[in-house]
């Protein structure tokens, strides 16, 4: 479970990038002492790099996935199918993780990332 809400929460961190109107720069970091409600700051980095390894993806969360991409969304979480991307962003815990512009510019550049779902609120995979 834990490696569920890791993902979700570096997806919300990727996807969420200031770049609409509106819309807040979600930033996961590791000084808690910049999160709280009127912050664009949100978990512990670290922490969650950890769970992401040590809950990897399972069969029940690619089909959670599934389901919500096919039946209500019409998007994924990246880190749910390709579960590798989390360590090319981020980097590994407690060690030279990118920052998270650079996320966000990697997030804009990747070749998934069509003409057309640039005007979808989130990514589409196949």
């Amino acid at each position: 479970m834990r490696g569920e809400v890791a993902r979700a929460a570096l997806y919300m961190d990727v996807r969420y990038s200031g770049d609409k109107a509106n819309e807040n720069n979600l930033q996961l970091t590791n000084d808690l002492s910049a999160i709280n409600s009127d912050s664009i700051f949100f978990g512990k980095l670290d922490t969650l790099l950890e769970w992401h390894i040590a809950d990897p993806v399972d069969t029940a969360e690619r089909a959670r996935n599934d389901l919500l991409c096919f039946d209500y969304q019409k998007n994924r979480n990246p880190f749910v199918g390709h579960p590798e991307w989390v360590v090319a962003i981020y980097g590994n815990p407690g060690g030279g993780a990118m920052r998270v512009e650079s996320a966000h510019n990697l997030w804009r550049e990747s070749p998934i990332r069509s003409k057309a779902n640039r005007l979808r609120p989130a990514p589409s995979f196949p």
